[in-house]
């Protein structure tokens, strides 16, 4: 709902870029999608905590219970984990949308890991007014080899990128706009932020 009510300032920001440049933005986004989703591998780096995110949210979405299942199915045994769930919960609704697998969860935190590009570029588009600054800095964040490499796992790191990217430029924005609906958007994101990891 925030973001519905901050939608015309937030698009207002960026009207000046050239449809030349977000056009190239779409290339460099193209290009970062597929190192992530089809040069490094889909696999699991972090195994016992990748698996624990997986698992809670699936009981997010079909028990309601924000808990790791430790035996049975249907589940017999729930321990409740000190992780925060805003990852889970993100998960809980991909698998709503695409089926319980783990192939939904990788491909989620693909697609965040491609999409911190764009927010990298809109960052660096506040703070520089230069388009062609801001998509060198897109290019760049697109070919970092650690963060292709974790953006093809079920880590939550690549998720707390992105939204911590986005609560930056929300709270920039906020302070070039001073509008109190933009600042309960950036707070709002930020408390989200803060339960991804």
């Amino acid at each position: 709902a925030l973001f519905g009510l901050n939608f015309t300032e937030i698009k207002s920001a960026f009207k000046k870029i050239s449809p030349r440049t977000l056009a190239i933005l779409l290339a460099i986004f193209a290009l970062a999608l597929f190192f992530r989703a089809f040069v490094t591998p889909q696999t699991h780096r972090v195994f016992f905590d990748e698996d624990i995110y997986l698992d809670i949210g699936k009981e997010i979405l079909v028990n309601g219970k924000a808990a790791l299942c430790n035996y049975g199915e249907p589940c017999r045994e729930y321990a409740f984990m000190k992780w925060p769930n805003g990852y889970p919960f993100m998960l809980a609704v991909s698998y709503m949308i695409f089926g319980i697998s783990e192939e939904t969860g990788f491909s989620l935190v693909t697609l965040l890991g491609s999409l911190s590009v764009a927010l990298i570029f809109l960052l660096s588009y506040i703070f520089s007014k230069n388009e062609k600054t801001a998509l060198f800095a897109a290019l760049i964040f697109s070919l970092i080899p650690i963060h292709i490499m974790w953006s093809g796992t079920a880590a939550a790191e690549p998720v707390l990128v992105f939204f911590s990217l986005l609560t930056v430029l929300l709270f920039s924005l906020a302070a070039r706009s001073n509008s109190l609906r933009m600042y309960a958007l950036a707070i709002s994101v930020l408390a989200y932020s803060m339960q991804t990891k």
